[in-house]
């Protein structure tokens, strides 16, 4: 349905024009590196973060997204209100929603705690992002992930981790599976990237890290490509699957 490498903006403005960021020095499309680079902190009562609209929603049952998610500082809570947390979420809005505010969306947040943090699965269904459910046993730290998020049903999602892009059974690091969310949730038609805010105030912790390769599979609740050859061509043509490096060649019977 959608993938982005971040290669093919032709300069910062178009980039800037797609993923629109309401704080291009914590959140923005870096066109020299070819990624969405992102300094996720407390930084008060307003959501910082960067949204792509992908003008329509996805299935309400049955979608996955994939990303490739480098944490390059991690730095733990240790005084203050409220610790740091980055929320990965596909959303109904482009607006924020970590506490207190108002989404449908299914996802995940990172958090900061003075012991660690985990990856945790979160939902709202016209509700803050902050609510817990499905936390993997992983605690994060800086490294590279190779991220799925599946919509397996209505009510149902599963979050995975992966130490390998081609996201094998034998490269899995964990997946947990979670049920019960709300059939209500729908809508989802933004990829939104966002830090933690509190009306409480502000406290330490940060997550500075990239984004890149972002796949979205929509209708199915595993990654499959569908491949669409040429047949209305002349005997004698010659197609390259560029990606497979097969050929194939027209003969007529």
């Amino acid at each position: 349905t959608y993938e982005d490498d971040f290669s093919s903006y032709a300069d910062q403005t178009a980039a800037d024009a797609a993923w629109v960021s309401n704080d291009t020095g914590d959140f923005r499309v870096n066109i020299t590196n070819d990624n969405l680079a992102y300094d996720s902190k407390v930084t008060g009562t307003t959501n910082q973060g960067i949204y792509y609209d992908f003008g329509t929603a996805l299935s309400d049952t049955a979608w996955v997204l994939d990303f490739k998610m480098v944490i390059s500082t991690l730095t733990l809570y240790s005084s203050g209100s409220v610790g740091a947390a980055t929320y990965i979420t596909m959303n109904n809005s482009g607006t924020g929603g970590a506490i207190g505010g108002s989404v449908d969306a299914i996802g995940f947040y990172m958090s900061s705690t003075a012991t660690g943090g985990r990856f945790t699965m979160t939902n709202a269904d016209s509700g803050p992002l902050n609510i817990a459910g499905g936390t993997l046993n992983t605690i994060n730290a800086t490294g590279t992930y190779y991220v799925r998020i599946i919509r397996l049903s209505s009510t149902s999602m599963r979050l995975e981790l992966y130490n390998d892009p081609a996201r094998t059974a034998s490269s899995l690091i964990e997946g947990q599976t979670k049920t019960g969310i709300s059939s209500g949730i729908t809508g989802l038609k933004y990829f939104r990237l966002q830090d933690n805010q509190s009306s409480a105030g502000t406290g330490t912790g940060q997550n500075i890290g990239t984004i890149d390769d972002i796949k979205i599979y929509n209708g199915v609740t595993t990654a499959t490509t569908v491949v669409q050859r040429p047949t209305n061509v002349q005997e004698g043509s010659r197609f390259e699957e560029t990606d497979t490096r097969k050929i194939y060649y027209k003969f007529d019977a």
